[in-house]
């Protein structure tokens, strides 16, 4: 399943990435995209998500683990608060 509209990916929007300077596999300005393509597959999305965290730079890595962490202890802090109260 492509998420391709007028021609841009929805997920990578056609950028190359920072670290591979490639497409995602799921683009057709991809080198192998011709023939990996299967119209069928609906897992197609899951290329662009690999590429995305294959050309994050370490800071982009930090800022994510970071914002997944601080979410995580608001919500033990919210199950905490619950159970004094």
């Amino acid at each position: 399943m492509s998420l391709y509209t007028k021609d841009v990916c929805l997920i990578c929007n056609d950028k190359r990435g920072k670290l591979t300077e490639q497409y995602c596999l799921d683009n057709p300005k991809h080198p192998t995209y011709e023939e990996r393509y299967d119209c069928w597959d609906g897992l197609t999305y899951l290329d662009c998500w690999s590429f995305i965290r294959m050309n994050e730079t370490e800071k982009e890595y930090e800022e994510r683990m970071s914002k997944r962490f601080n979410h995580s202890l608001m919500g033990i802090g919210f199950f905490y608060l619950l159970q004094i109260l």
